[in-house]
């Protein structure tokens, strides 16, 4: 799908929770690398520090990342292009390989309420599980709840 498709009908709304989801550039496993995983995550933690969000949950999976938020500053793409951005550069000049680093585009759902919030941060957290990654929710090293599992 390409990325203007994506991006058909997205509102962007300072105050609202979005999930979002985007890929590594041919979904090659570059996150699975620690320290591809570690600037990535300095990047969302940035983001907050920033202002622009308040970060609710998030996890890195060895090809793509999920990201809750609420944005609090700015519009959801700057805020995405953000983090790709930053990401892709540090990376890219750690392991001195050019293009890109992400997938044009990402994947975004507002969510409306406390519970589907709240759902939706479970079921981030426990996509590492899922896939095999660990064996408990909450003890994959690269992902991250605001509330107890």
């Amino acid at each position: 799908m390409s990325s203007s498709r994506l991006a058909r009908g997205r509102l962007s709304v300072c105050g609202q929770i979005y999930a979002i989801t985007t890929v590594v550039a041919g979904r090659k496993p570059l996150l699975a690398e620690p320290m591809n995983a570690e600037v990535v995550v300095q990047c969302i933690d940035e983001a907050e520090r920033d202002g622009a969000v308040l970060n609710l949950a998030w996890v890195l999976m060895p090809d793509h990342l999920h990201w809750l938020f609420r944005l609090d500053r700015g519009d959801l793409a700057g805020c995405v292009g953000r983090l790709k951005s930053r990401s892709g550069r540090v990376i890219h000049q750690s392991i001195n390989v050019q293009g890109a680093f992400w997938q044009a585009g990402y994947f975004d759902h507002a969510l409306r309420d406390d519970d589907s919030v709240r759902r939706h941060a479970r079921y981030i957290a426990a996509n590492p599980l899922r896939a095999g990654l660990c064996r408990h929710v909450g003890e994959y090293r690269f992902g991250w709840c605001r509330w107890p599992l």
